[in-house]
Order: structure tokens, then sequence, then C-alpha cells
């Protein structure tokens, strides 16, 4: 299996490519997404690429693109290591690694601001809540 591609995207909320398998240029690729060495999820790839074109120039047929979406996204809190890899043969796509880290906080500044999601159902002491902050 001789691959060729590349990964346009990796975010905490999709991944984006393609990738062309030369030996079986019309047949559909298998890839995998792993965060934190984990299995999330997998997906093929089943669009058409019109931007892409084949060293000698001429443009790439068939289907090679690949879209992957994490429902829900990745924490923001957290550092997430997402590699993309081809399923069968477990080999990392070209730029298919990315650390993903979480948000610095300077803690020896005074104007640090950390974000805080607070949700709550109705008549809970929310409004007193707020209030404090």
């Amino acid at each position: 299996m001789a691959l060729a591609g590349f990964v346009d995207e990796i975010s905490r909320s999709r991944i984006e490519g393609w990738v062309v398998d030369s030996d079986r240029p019309g047949e559909a690729v298998a890839v995998s997404i792993m965060v934190n060495g984990e299995h999330r999820g997998m997906c093929l790839t089943t669009d058409a690429r019109p931007d892409l074109v084949t060293p000698s120039g001429e443009p790439v047929t068939g289907k090679c693109g690949f879209h992957f979406a994490f429902d829900p996204p990745l924490s923001p809190f957290i550092e997430q290591r997402v590699d993309v890899v081809e399923t069968w043969s477990a080999e990392v796509l070209p730029h298919g690694s990315a650390i993903l880290p979480r948000p610095r906080v300077d803690r020896g500044s005074s104007t640090a601001i950390v974000p805080v999601l607070l949700t709550s159902t109705g008549r809970t002491g929310t409004t007193l809540l707020m209030s404090e902050f």
C-alpha cells in the first residue's frame, strides 16, 4: 500500500484532508482518528477534491477527500493529541499529528481571566451566585 495524502486541518471540532492509495487509486481509503491514544472514530474518502493535481499536473480523479466531525467537540480545557492514520496499516498521514494545547493562563498577572461556564435549572440560587461574580 503506497499512500499519498495530506491532512489539511485538525481542530477540536473537525478534521479534513485527502489520501489516495496509488496501488488502488479508485478505491476508498479508511481513515481512523485517534485522540490521546484512543480510537475516536473512522471515515472514508468519499469527497471529490478538484483542487488536487498529480505531480505531472493532471487533476486527481475519483474521491480522495475525507472529513470527520467530533460530536461533541474536544474539550478546550485539556491538552489533546490527535493522530490521523490509515486504518489498516496504522500509518500516520502527512501532517496528521497535532497537539492541541490547553489555554494558557498567566497566574502571575492580575488581569488573567479564566473563562467560567455556569448552567443550572431555574429557581436554584443562580441569581445570588451571579451577583457574587
